[in-house]
């Protein structure tokens, strides 16, 4: 299927970009920005109607729990049904209860809508990381996983802010309005994808073909088993990062750090600049060598912000956990990718996402229980704890398995 996808896209053998490739990273950059928007919006929205911070810690775990619940059918569909209907499906869900957000001020209702956009997430992301898995050349899928992640690194640096700005001169709803007609534009585009179309109907064509029978849906098919390893140590590493990303502004307020905003900026681009250069370290040194740094970084990064007073100190934080997480998350994504069977890359995805939306989701839900009982400094220290345990499951069960495959190699 990989040789018939590259002869359709006219890709050379060591192509990086091509048209496939550029439109999905312009649909991800749409709905991710939707989407940062709505999660600085939605906790200071929820104080704003009489919530405190647990119910908006609780807001936004709802998000993710309920993306991580339908992640195996998700996979299953990208693997059975084809990415585009997946996308297509994935992105008007989230949009729209994106939307409806705005004109309810009832916390039960916002609770369901949110969970309902968690589900849109997760068809949006489980199929849109399969995509780019399947129009990249396999020599540079670490490369090319890492600079796709630009996008979301854009999205971290400009979704927080347009939404302070349009809050602070318009209200609101402009934010659950602007984020719509944003996701809409990404919507358009992913009407126009056509390789799946053209590689099914050149397999079809060749002598021989026969239509291969359709995995049904069970707890075994919904997971990728080569894939639990690395997942199991991201679903710690993503908790600080849900907590940081849900409870940022409200962390400023209480500092009394004026321009917080900031961080989400400062912390993109740290981000964005690892995605050039961290996809070459891991093909060229092995996934561990850099995964094993950036846990470390993201640990300093939350002790940083466990006696932060200043912005000062709240931006150089933003760039250690930046670059902790530019070296983590794109290359256990990638070394995904690479490990588990071409036919499986929906329920690979699936299980790493989940992985990773569960650690957001218990990040910011335990979290906002914790910083109403303890504080924000206590919660980071906390968090530091999280991060060294997660280290811990990575040296148990998923460093033997990386280099093994690079041994292999």
């Amino acid at each position: 299927m990989d040789q018939i996808v590259s002869k359709e896209l006219n890709l050379k053998k060591e192509k990086l970009w091509n048209a496939m490739y550029i439109k999905m990273i312009f649909v991800a950059l749409f709905v991710s920005i939707c989407n940062n928007m709505l999660n600085t919006a939605l906790p200071l929205y929820i104080q704003d109607i009489g919530g405190d911070k647990s119910t908006a810690g609780m807001v936004m775990g709802v998000f993710t729990i309920a993306a991580l619940v339908c992640r195996p059918l998700f996979g299953n569909l990208v693997d059975t049904k084809g990415r585009k209907i997946v996308l297509i499906v994935g992105i008007s869900i989230f949009a729209i209860s994106g939307l409806g957000l705005g004109m309810v001020t009832s916390i039960l209702l916002i609770l369901v809508l949110r969970a309902i956009q968690g589900i849109g997430i997760s068809g949006f992301s489980t199929s849109s990381g399969t995509v780019v898995a399947d129009v990249l050349p396999p020599k540079r899928l670490t490369e090319g996983v890492g600079l796709f992640g630009v996008s979301y690194n854009i999205s971290t640096a400009i979704g927080p802010s347009i939404a302070l700005v349009l809050i602070s001169s318009f209200g609101y709803l402009s934010v659950f309005i602007s984020s719509f007609l944003i996701c809409v534009l990404g919507l358009l585009l992913v009407f126009t994808f056509n390789y799946e179309k053209k590689a099914k109907l050149a397999l079809q064509a060749q002598e021989g073909y026969v239509e291969p029978e359709k995995a049904k849906l069970s707890l075994k098919s919904a997971f990728e088993k080569s894939a639990i390893p690395a997942s199991a140590a991201q679903f710690l590493l993503a908790m600080p990062m849900g907590f940081a990303m849900t409870f940022m502004p409200l962390f400023g307020i209480s500092a009394g750090i004026e321009n917080v905003g900031m961080y989400f900026t400062v912390f993109a681009l740290t981000l964005l600049a690892t995605r050039f250069f961290v996809g070459k370290l891991a093909d060229r040194y092995g996934a561990s060598k850099v995964i094993i740094p950036g846990i470390i970084l993201v640990a300093l990064g939350m002790l940083i912000l466990s006696f932060t007073t200043t912005l000062t100190l709240l931006l150089v934080a933003a760039g250690v956990i930046g670059l902790g997480y530019g070296c983590i998350n794109p290359t256990v994504n990638a070394f995904i990718m690479k490990v588990s069977p071409i036919e499986r890359r929906g329920a690979a995805n699936a299980t790493y996402y989940a992985a990773f939306d569960g650690g957001v989701g218990i990040g910011s839900m335990a979290g906002g229980i914790l910083v109403q009982a303890i504080g924000f400094s206590s919660t980071f220290i906390c968090l530091v704890g999280v991060t060294v345990a997660g280290m811990a499951v990575f040296f148990k069960f998923a460093r033997k398995q990386i280099l093994k495959s690079e041994a292999a190699l």
